[in-house]
């Protein structure tokens, strides 16, 4: 029951842009929801802090050059390696994940 009460607390995760493979979203998706899980109970104090968080996982499952800006208001332009980029919103944050390098 407290997973579904936090859920509604987050919102849906919209996705904005997204190039991921169906199981490469689904991490993406889980990774972004339990950071942002984290930072609401404020064990997790920054913004900096959540896109380590989520870059860490993402470096352990999948290897390389992993990058995360999170903000509530960015813009970007950046180098990507194929299929392995993702823009989305959840909780009126922003993140960007990709791999390059």
């Amino acid at each position: 029951m407290t997973e579904k009460k936090e859920e509604d607390e987050l919102g849906n995760l919209k996705v904005i842009f997204n190039e991921m493979d169906p199981d490469m979203n689904e991490f993406m998706q889980d990774s972004v929801s339990s950071a942002m899980k984290l930072h609401v109970k404020g064990e997790l104090k920054s913004y900096n802090d959540v896109a380590g968080h989520v870059k860490k996982q993402f470096q352990d499952k999948y290897k390389g050059a992993w990058h995360v800006v999170v903000g509530a208001q960015f813009g970007s332009f950046v180098t990507h390696e194929t299929k392995n980029i993702a823009y989305v919103n959840l909780f009126k944050t922003y993140f960007l994940i990709f791999k390059h390098g």
